[in-house]
């Protein structure tokens, strides 16, 4: 028995709809920024595949009957839209249930990794029509530290985190006239714990030798540019986790 057909079973208890008037929750999610600095507005929506998360896992618990539950899962691209979308089209994640009230948690489901919590709310499927249910997720932050060996190295230089593949990683984007994604700079407001700002702020080598800390930074691919007395230099940071990225500014690692 395929997990629609199982869960279905489970819930129900085998009954059977009306074919005309389906009930259940269609589920609609996004995933949007986490990091605060350049404010509400300025956080974007993000795709399941730069968040790393593939399968969403949905929790159903009936309220009025403890001993219906059960367990469902959905590829996260299934359920995810952007406003977009929503104004277009119904999402594909749906579940079929009775009328009535139930506790739904959502997890992100990653094979061989724990079940990571995404939302918990308690749902009241209508009756007679489908239930819309929107979700905002934001995951866990990473911290992020730059390693910076730069006394004697330079005299100014200046550093730019933009996302590495803002087609891939973004819900919006921008286009130039020969239809190629526009750069996405990660934030303009954004400084370590000693003040190193990341958006082509300059700053003199001398002042920066040592560690920045820049804490609850968005999962993801970035491509860290830096500028040094007029060389250039761009290195791909991956902020799947907690990291510390070293860099020599007199022996700049840039790839080709």
């Amino acid at each position: 028995m395929g997990d629609r057909a199982w869960l279905v079973a489970l819930l129900l208890g085998g009954c059977v709809f009306p074919s005309d008037s389906p009930t259940g929750i269609e589920f609609s999610w996004a995933l949007f920024e986490v990091e605060p600095s350049d404010g509400d507005d300025g956080r974007r929506v993000l795709t399941c595949a730069a968040q790393g998360v593939d399968t969403v896992a949905v929790q159903i618990d009936d309220i009025d009957d403890p001993e219906r539950a059960g367990r469902f899962r959905f590829a996260c691209d299934d359920g995810y839209q952007t406003a977009s979308d929503l104004a277009r089209s119904s999402s594909a994640a749906f579940l079929e249930l009775d009328p009535g009230e139930y506790d739904v948690a959502l997890f992100s489901d990653a094979p061989e990794q724990p079940l990571e919590p995404l939302a918990v709310r308690t749902v009241d499927v209508l009756e007679r029509a489908v239930t819309l249910e929107l979700w905002e997720f934001t995951l866990a932050p990473v911290n992020w530290t730059l390693a910076l060996k730069s006394e004697g190295a330079c005299t100014e230089v200046a550093f730019s985190l933009f996302y590495a593949d803002p087609q891939g990683s973004l819900g919006a984007i921008d286009f130039d006239e020969d239809g190629t994604p526009e750069p996405v700079l990660y934030r303009e407001t954004l400084v370590s714990d000693r003040g190193l700002g990341v958006a082509g702020q300059g700053s003199a080598c001398a002042e920066i030798h040592g560690t920045h800390r820049f804490v609850s930074l968005d999962r993801g691919r970035y491509r860290l540019e830096i500028a040094v007395d007029g060389a250039q230099c761009a290195i791909e940071v991956d902020l799947g986790a907690s990291v510390t990225t070293p860099i020599d500014l007199a022996a700049l690692p840039c790839g080709d």
